[in-house]
């Protein structure tokens, strides 16, 4: 038997239940979009890393499909076209995104490092407004690698 006043207490629990329930995916969303981001922009710099520092036996090729005018030592214009073509592909690429490559590839002499820093700024909408903080948050990778 039901007590007085419990009728619609059920009701109330679910909703509050859902509320939060939908609450924590919104949250959740915008996070797991800046952790992807973070990953690909690893990704984006070891393999310029690798890029700028590898000397190849044989004729290099841009991402573009393009022979590279100096094949053996990239410059650092091609080294950051080449993170960009990891990153995006295809897709034009967002002002927001940044790459620094110190020193310059083609001047660069064997044994010295070449480090590679790529930097975006995740939108990270209703969850950065939510806490009081900025709505994007800017992710950078670095990576290194020594010169052949």
């Amino acid at each position: 038997m039901k007590r007085r006043g419990e009728n619609g207490a059920a009701a109330v629990e679910m909703a509050i239940f859902v509320f939060l329930l939908v609450a924590l995916m919104a949250a959740a969303g915008p996070l797991i979009f800046a952790i992807q981001e973070q990953v690909s922009l690893g990704r984006a710099a070891g393999s310029a890393a690798r890029f700028a520092s590898a000397t190849p036996d044989r004729k290099r090729l841009d991402c573009d499909g393009n022979p590279m005018a100096n094949d053996r030592r990239p410059s650092a214009a091609q080294v950051q076209r080449e993170a960009e073509c990891v990153r995006f592909g295809s897709s034009p690429v967002p002002a927001s995104f940044s790459v620094t490559v110190t020193p310059d590839p083609s001047t660069a002499a064997p044994g010295d490092l070449i480090t590679v820093t790529v930097s975006d700024t995740v939108d990270l909408g209703l969850l950065g407004a939510l806490f009081g903080g900025p709505q994007g948050v800017t992710l950078s990778a670095t990576s290194v690698g020594v010169e052949e």
